[in-house]
């Protein structure tokens, strides 16, 4: 069952929506081949394929966030993956019987309180943030207009939107709209511009 799991996400991975393009976004498309060489992959340690860790196969291109309970879920692209890692943390390759037996889980979305979404198919620009009920189904707040994305964000406040799919967003909790700066908090210091994550 696991091995057909795995499959699915390779599949859906490979047929992915290639056209990315939200507003004020340049993100380029639904990443099919993830280049390990940037994450510098520890083949042979095994002592890396830890719970809480990033682990992938030689024969898939997926990336995983392996959690405490030992599930795989897996990075839709480089960008969503960029918003919890960077270039410095290490992506275990796993033998594929390893993977195998592991169950798969959610899709990971992008970390909260880091980027902030928008969808293909429209102009709405999404805040993110923690949903203490379910981690892998963020709190999607609905930013009303341009004034209070400047409001909160600054004059560059487009450089921190990505594009996510629809898939994604259907995984995520809507609640509502931010129709003033003093509606909804943020550590612009978390945030991380568009250009500073891995295309």
């Amino acid at each position: 069952e696991n091995v057909e799991d795995l499959e699915s996400v390779e599949d859906e991975m490979e047929d992915g929506d290639q056209s990315m393009s939200g507003m004020e976004s340049e993100s380029e498309g639904v990443v099919s081949e993830v280049p390990l060489s940037n994450f510098e992959p520890a083949v042979n340690e095994m002592l890396l394929a830890t719970a809480d860790g990033y682990v992938t196969n030689e024969d898939y291109s997926t990336v995983y966030y392996q959690s405490g309970d030992n599930i795989l879920h897996p990075f839709y692209n480089l960008e969503i993956f960029s918003t919890w890692a960077n270039g410095n943390d290490p992506v275990a390759v796993l033998p594929q019987s390893t993977l195998e037996a592991m169950p798969i889980g959610s899709w990971m979305l992008p970390k909260p309180g880091t980027v902030w979404v928008t969808l293909p198919q429209n102009d709405i620009v999404y805040a993110i943030q923690e949903n203490p009920e379910d981690e892998y189904s963020p709190i999607l707040l609905w930013i009303s207009s341009e004034t209070v994305a400047m409001g909160l964000l600054g004059p560059d406040w487009a450089e921190y939107i990505i594009d996510i799919p629809l898939r994604l967003y259907y995984l995520c909790d809507y609640q509502g709209k931010v129709d003033r700066t003093n509606d909804h908090e943020i550590n612009i210091e978390n945030m991380i511009k568009r250009e500073e994550l891995i295309p």
